[in-house]
């Protein structure tokens, strides 16, 4: 599983101590380290915030504050299925699923 993070976002704080509390490993890509590859799940999820998860299966879960890309449950673009949520503890629910 990868987390990927923007430094001193406290959604992505809160998904980290989230994950380590369940016992799930996880590997973390910071955005600033990572900046085209942020880019490229910013351009599929259509979504600039974050935490972005992308698990086993390839889902991408992510957090969007938009309500239009909350539609966007189960597509399937490039090689991820796309999981729009709207807060850190959808995407855990998702994760202990």
């Amino acid at each position: 599983m990868k987390i990927v993070t923007l430094k001193g976002c406290d959604r992505c704080s809160s998904l980290k101590r989230e994950l380590e509390k369940l016992n799930i490993f996880y590997k973390e890509i910071s955005c600033e380290e990572n900046e085209d590859f942020c880019d490229e799940l910013e351009v599929i999820t259509d979504s600039c915030d974050y935490p972005m998860l992308i698990d086993v299966n390839n889902r991408l879960i992510y957090i969007t504050s938009d309500y239009e890309n909350l539609k966007k449950v189960n597509q399937k673009k490039d090689e991820y299925v796309l999981k729009p949520c709207i807060s850190v503890q959808q995407i855990v629910q998702i994760i202990k699923k």
